[in-house]
């Protein structure tokens, strides 16, 4: 009987009743499990049916049996059927029919349940489980969530099932093994549920077996791949599982799969053979034997050896009776493919987890531990490799020694490592023993070495084992292969020189899971000698769950010749570089000191123009920019214009003839008047463009008022140049008020931080107001320099990789520029300590002449003085002598009435008044063009009356004015000493002499570390120290300090934008102050002189007045003249420049294009085109068809590519020179096949056509047999070229095939693509493709012998060779030519 069902369709089976105690048995098989669909006595059966094998047909056959009330089974029948998987209808969903089954009060399962009908509700949802199973969750819209949620339903409604036959506890075990089938579709909730139904199964299973006599093999089946499915669901879903919840789970699963076991065995006999079930990730091993039979105990690779007195160990150790019959025993081995037990240390074990418990015939638990070191079990657990892992070979010279460098941490120390070398075993001569050593934190010498093995000569597998315990400390260590005499005696004939090896280097423990502590253990376990690559051995003192820890030990390969340990590696690179740069630090020391002592301006200059008897003083700073040429030689005047007056035209010298306004210097004036001049609003300066450079670039003027405190900022940042922005030698500078601006003040700063806290740039920029001198900035760029060698010598001193590069200059890497990045970033903080001390330490001052000596004429010396010049020293306008008393009548006495009356009305004005109208009404009418010598309105300079009696009375006037005005200016005084910053914290003066002795200890300290470690770096080593030396130099000066800068400016400019003062940064214990008081002082001995030197005094101050009155800036017409004057020249010096700066660049660009010029390219491609052409045999250049390029490949091409015609390797061409890099391969590129588009009647002659190649007609389709010669291969993956051929252009794609190693692979593997037509029709170019390197010329050549297939049917052959210098700096002479390549070139400059 046959029929065609549907899945769940509904059939009914009429069945004759026979006997009141006989029933019928239907069963169904799936998986060669027969699942048991009804059992009774009812003759009709309504039943659904699952769907049937898709593997058969979707085919199920249906056995009928009758049983009799002695359990006497008689098969009836049985039926063939075929059930369809049942589809989603096209209105539905999987979801909504799979809820309408298992959800609600109306759902099927709800139904089956209600009426008591267990086998229709077991049926049912073993048809649930069977759709979820056969779609996954890409397949279906069903979620993961939504699908974990059915099965846990359906586990929960199993468990709530009765088993009340024993049909129905298969039943069961069968619905559990289905529902549970797809691991990662079971949440928490189900496997708690299922755990608790695999423990039911195995409690019940040991009910019935009492009265079935045994347990069933399908039974047993079932319930070990329930538990299998079980546990590895916890492995895949371990992270979405709580550490209590896959505790339960695990051990539930685990002692129902030994519980059924135990029931099993229970009803075996002895001599019976084992129990054997592998469930994919579960596999189990029980048996039972003799005390005296102790077999060793293995299922899956794991293999378990038990002591050989087992029966007086089981004697004494049944656990809870110690009477208990111990004639047998019984061993239960499950085997984890993975470890279950993730809510431990899930990363510890790498291997499968064996587990092994022993039980006396009655199944009573024997616990084996504590055994003593001769009664220890074995154990091998083995390594299941998802994939071949590859193993590395390497090559072992007899005169050099590989270093293996590894890594040894903590936990490495409770570790062994394993170390298997397998060497090459068909070698033909003699070959030399091998030694192994082991050395800690440097390479092992013939001398030094931690560890050593030597080598049988005729072993090729030798073998490391290294127990825990053996390492002590954690490090680097280095495992050397070496020959075993390094390299001793004369070469002999026939003897090899070289021996291929492979290693494998791992770290391995033994574990056993503690049960107590949930965790992963090595007490009582050691790892043994007989550990290999896939298997773990362990010896242990008691029985339980084991594991194995394997982790490849991670090495880095380098060799040593082994001739450098016994000649001295004196490497005179470095010590020639610390040599240089010490000579070189002398040299510009001195040049330094030099420039030092010329630039020191310690005192404050005096104006040869100014009185002792005048009570206002002003001190006035200029700061001359940082530019190019921003010095001048020309004579500098000013005039301070304040709200109650205007000064004087004052001359800014020298009156000791030194060199003033230098490129970034700060000169500091001190200037006096006989009155204030009240709050200074405006400065005019101009110069008389004399000298032979008067351009002048001036950034600030700080004007202070020295009896009040008061200070008053004016920003120029203009050129004084007539050939500079608008041409102008006079400029008015207006006083800074208010908020300056955050641009403002970041400006000002940062140009100023970079022309003094640059460090490097500094010893050339360093202005000279500062007491950080260049000896001290350059000492402290010679600290940063050698601590950069120092730390880069300690760096690489340990360092054995192997560096990239071979040929002279290394390439750069990232590790280089790390490395000095991270070298220069250390060093910050000592910098930064060092120039702190120099910058804030006091200084010394020489001790100054007394009052007496420095003022012996009563005024300041002057040393020049030449009458004859307009410039020369006069003496100051007003003195207290007799004589110039009489110079001042009462005109004066009226002038200070009206200047007391003016000042009277002004206080009692409006604070709001403007500042302008007072400046108009005071310098209205005698000033002219805003100079003069007035001090306020109708005032006449004093020193145009010659009235003895008038000066007395002027004298006590500004005596008087002068307690008026101090009392008048103290609240102005208290303001701004209030507004003024706090001045920086200052450092006693010998902590100068700190710094210079912590310097000069580093730097000697850190050069001499530098030489000791150079000294015997090699050649390699020593040029990567240059490059991360470079990188740490160049992230000092191009990085670390101008961030520094920046960000000082930035939080300067943020934090002081309202405040003035931050414009004053002067040091004042770098200037002379007491200059100021001794000029006071001197002032009571200058009128001691005698009346005929006051009145040549007097007289000379006339003069000098006179001058000053009618000095002025230069007219525009003489600025004119200056401006062509100076344009001309600096249009020559440009010319010049320019003629210079054109004969180098051309000099540059001949050496740089003729320096390497060389025939050896030419012959060389000559001398390739040869070999490839053929001596004595077909040339390529005649080829001509497809069939000639099939000979000329088979014998031709293999001539030229090996040593010679036999079954040598392909290393070299035939002439010998050329090694061949990489393989040698074969390029097609071919065109699609397209339908000819001709009439119908000319159909027969051509059905298909073939253009040209290009673009849109090139072929990319797979086309014949072999997937690997006839696969299309894009440009991205092929990273090839493109090729111009004769007949089209061919891009760096196509179908590619290596060529073997060897003549005798090669020649049949071209044999094999001729006679599978691989050049065909469709074929348009076949290109032959190697690299070559020649050694004698260092020349690497790209070869292409271009074979074309035009659509005509004949072949035209092109040879393509191109050779090149990939390693350029070798020699001398090529370092030479790099440095004119890297050369600045930079030298354009623009002339307006």
């Amino acid at each position: 009987m046959m029929g065609y069902l549907v899945e769940g369709q509904r059939f009914t089976h009429l069945m004759r009743a026979g006997l009141n105690s006989e029933f019928r048995r239907l069963k169904a098989i799936e998986g060669g499990v027969r699942n048991i669909v009804y059992q009774g006595v009812n003759p009709d059966v309504n039943m659904q049916l699952p769907a049937g094998n898709p593997a058969k047909n979707n085919s199920l056959l249906i056995h009928m049996s009758i049983l009799d009330s002695r359990g006497t089974r008689t098969n009836v029948c049985s039926i063939p059927v075929y059930v369809q998987p049942k589809n989603v209808s096209a209105n539905s969903t999987l979801e909504a029919e799979l809820s309408a089954i298992v959800y609600g009060d109306n759902s099927n399962l709800s139904q089956y349940a209600a009426k008591g009908d267990i086998s229709k509700t077991r049926l049912t949802i073993q048809l649930v489980a069977s759709r979820l199973n056969r779609q996954s969750v890409d397949q279906s819209d069903l979620s993961l969530e939504k699908r974990q949620e059915i099965r846990e339903h359906l586990l929960a409604t199993l468990v709530s099932l009765p088993v009340r036959e024993e049909w129905e506890l298969l039943q069961t075990a069968l619905t559990l093994e289905w529902v549970t089938r797809r691991r990662g579709e079971l949440n928490e909730g189900g496997l708690l549920k299922s755990s608790r139904l695999v423990d039911q199964v195995a409690e019940e299973t040991q009910k019935w077996s009492v009265a079935s006599g045994g347990v069933g093999d399908d039974l047993l089946t079932l319930t070990v791949q329930s538990g299998s499915n079980i546990l590895e669901a916890v492995t895949e879903n371990g992270g979405d599982i709580s550490r209590e919840a896959a505790k339960t789970v695990v051990t539930g699963a685990t002692k129902a799969l030994d519980q059924i076991l135990k029931t099993k065995l229970h009803y075996q006999l002895l001599d019976e053979g084992p129990i054997v079930r592998d469930s994919g990730f579960t596999a189990v091993y029980a048996t039972k034997y003799k005390p005296s039979n102790v077999p060793p105990i293995g299922s899956d690779g794991a293999r378990f050896i038990l002591p050989s007195n087992m029966a007086s160990l089981l004697a004494g150790q049944v656990h809870g009776n110690s009477t208990a019959d111990v004639s047998c025993y019984q061993v239960h081995l499950m085997t984890f493919r993975k470890n279950p037990y993730t809510y431990g240390s899930l990363n510890e074990v790498q291997t499968e987890v064996p587990s092994l418990t022993v039980y006396t015939c009655d199944g009573q638990e024997i616990i084996v531990q504590n055994l003593s070191r001769s009664e220890h079990v074995d154990i091998e657990i083995p390594r299941k490799m998802e994939e071949v892992e590859p193993q590395s070979t390497y090559t072992l010279q007899k005169d050099q020694m590989m270093l293996h460098q590894f890594n040894v941490t903590d936990r490495h120390l409770e570790q062994s490592l394993h170390i298997v070398i397998d060497l090459e075993r068909d070698i033909k001569g003699r070959a030399f023993p091998v030694a192994a050593m082991i050395s800690y934190q440097l390479s092992p010498t013939p001398n030094e070495y931690w560890y050593k093995k030597v080598f049988d000569l005729h072993d090729h597998t030798l073998q490391l084992f290294l127990p825990a315990g053996r390492f002590n400390e954690t490090g680097m260590y280095y495992l050397a292969l070496v020959d075993a005499n390094f390299n001793a005696g004369k070469p002999r004939k026939g003897e090899i020189r070289k021996r291929n090896y492979g290693l494998k280097m791992w770290w391995g423990e033994c574990l056993y899971w503690d049960a107590t502590g949930d965790t992963w253990s090595n007490e009582g376990c050691y790892t043994k000698p007989s550990s290999t690559y896939h298997s773990t051995h362990c010896s242990c003192n008691h029985l339980t769950a084991f594991g194995g820890h394997f982790s490849l030990v991670p090495n880095d390969l380098s060799t040593i010749n082994i001739e450098d340990f016994y000649d001295l590696n004196e490497n005179p690179v470095i010590i020639s570089f610390v040599g240089v740069i010490m000579c070189a630090y002398i040299m510009i020391l001195i040049i330094c000191c030099l420039v030092d002592r010329h630039d020191y301006k310690a005192s404050i200059i005096h104006l040869q123009d100014n009185s002792v008897t005048d009570h206002q003083k002003y001190e006035i700073t200029l700061e001359t920019g940082a530019r190019k040429n921003a010095g001048t030689t020309a004579k500098v005047s000013v005039i301070l214009h304040g709200e109650e007056g205007i000064s004087e035209t004052r001359e800014l010298v020298s009156q000791t003839g030194q060199k003033l306004f230098n490129r970034n210097s700060r000169e500091t004036f001190i200037l006096t008047l006989p009155e204030s001049l009240g709050r200074v609003w405006k400065v005019q300066l101009w110069h008389n463009n004399t000298g032979t450079s008067p351009s002048w670039y001036l950034t600030m003027v700080t004007v202070k008022d020295l009896n009040t405190g008061h200070m008053y900022f004016f920003q120029c940042e203009k050129w004084f140049a007539v050939e500079e922005e608008d041409g102008k030698v006079e400029r008015e500078i207006m006083a800074l008020e208010g908020d300056l601006g955050f641009k403002k003040i970041l400006w000002t700063k940062g140009s100023q931080y970079f022309s003094d806290h640059h460090l490097w740039g500094s010893v050339v920029t360093r202005p000279c107001y500062t007491r950080f001198t260049r000896a001290e900035r350059l000492t402290c760029c010679l600290t940063l320099l050698t601590s950069y060698m120092c730390l880069n010598a300690m760096w690489y001193r340990p360092q054995t990789l192997q560096y990239r590069g071979e040929f002279g200059l290394l390439d750069l890497s990232w590790h280089s520029i790390v490395v000095g990045i991270l070298i220069s970033v250390i060093v910050v903080p000592v910098n930064l300590l060092l120039v702190f001390m120099f910058r804030r330490s006091k200084l010394r001052h020489s001790k100054t002449k007394s009052v007496n000596e420095k003022y012996k004429s009563g005024k300041p010396e002057d040393t020049s003085n030449d009458s004859s010049s307009e410039t020369s020293t006069v003496q100051p306008i007003m003195t207290h002598s007799f004589l110039d008393q009489s110079l001042v009548h009462w005109q004066s006495l009226q002038e200070w009435a009206q200047k007391q009356w003016e000042k009277r009305v002004q206080r009692s004005m409006s604070s709001s008044e403007s500042v302008k109208p007072k400046r108009d009404f005071q310098a209205s009418e005698d000033v002219s063009s805003g100079f003069g010598d007035c001090l306020s309105q109708g005032r006449t300079n004093v020193t145009s009356v010659c009235s003895f009696q008038d000066n007395v009375l002027e004298v006590k006037s500004r005596n008087t004015v002068g307690v008026d005005h101090a009392a008048e200016s103290k609240e102005t005084s208290e303001e701004s000493k209030a507004n003024c910053r706090s001045r920086p914290f200052l450092l006693p003066f010998w902590f100068r002499y700190i710094a210079w002795i912590l310097c000069l200890l580093i730097s000697g300290g850190c050069g001499a570390v530098t030489v000791l470690y150079g000294f015997r770096f090699s050649y390699v080593k020593s040029i990567m120290w240059l490059q991360t030396l470079y990188f740490s130099f160049m992230q000092s000066v191009f990085i670390t300090e101008p961030v520094l800068i920046i960000v000082a400016a930035l939080y300067t400019a943020v934090r002081y934008t309202n405040d003035t003062s931050i414009l004053d940064d002067r040091d004042d214990d770098y200037l002379d102050t007491d200059s100021i008081s001794e000029w006071d002082k001197a002032s009571s001995g200058y009128y001691s002189n005698s009346e005929q030197d006051e009145v040549a005094r007097a007289i000379a101050a006339r003069q000098r007045s006179r001058y000053l009155r009618f000095a002025r800036p230069p007219q525009e017409k003489q600025l004119i003249e200056a401006r062509k004057r100076t344009m001309k020249e600096k249009k020559v010096y440009a010319l010049l420049w320019d003629i210079l700066s054109f004969t180098a660049l051309f000099t540059l660009l001949v050496v740089m294009a003729f320096g390497k010029e060389s025939t050896s390219p030419y012959y060389l491609n000559q001398s390739i085109k040869s070999s490839f052409n053929g001596v004595g045999h077909r040339s390529f250049s005649s080829v001509s068809s497809r069939s000639e390029w099939w000979a000329w490949s088979q014998s031709a091409l293999l001539d030229a590519l090996t040593w010679n015609s036999n079954q040598g390797q392909q290393k070299h061409l035939a002439s010998g020179n050329s090694i061949i890099l990489g393989s040698v391969n074969l390029r097609q590129l071919r065109v699609q096949q397209e339908a000819c588009g001709i009439p119908p009647k000319y159909s027969s002659i051509a059905k298909h056509c073939r253009y040209d190649y290009g673009q849109t007609s090139r072929e990319t389709s797979r086309y014949g047999s072999n997937a690997s010669w006839y696969t299309y291969i894009p440009e991205g993956e092929l990273d090839r070229s493109t090729v111009e051929g004769r007949y089209g252009t061919y891009g760096g794609s196509g179908y590619v095939i290596r060529l073997n190693n060897t003549r005798g692979e090669a020649y049949p593997q071209l044999r094999s693509l001729e006679a599978n037509d691989w050049i065909d029709l469709q074929t348009r170019a076949v290109i032959v493709e190697a690299t070559l390197f020649h050694a004698a010329t260092n020349l690497f050549s790209s070869v292409k012998l271009i074979s074309e297939f035009p659509a005509t049917g004949s072949a035209l052959t092109l040879t393509h060779v191109t050779s090149v210098y990939l390693y350029k700096y070798i020699t001398v002479w090529d370092h030479v030519l790099l440095a004119c390549v890297v050369w600045p070139r930079d030298t354009s400059c623009s002339v307006d």
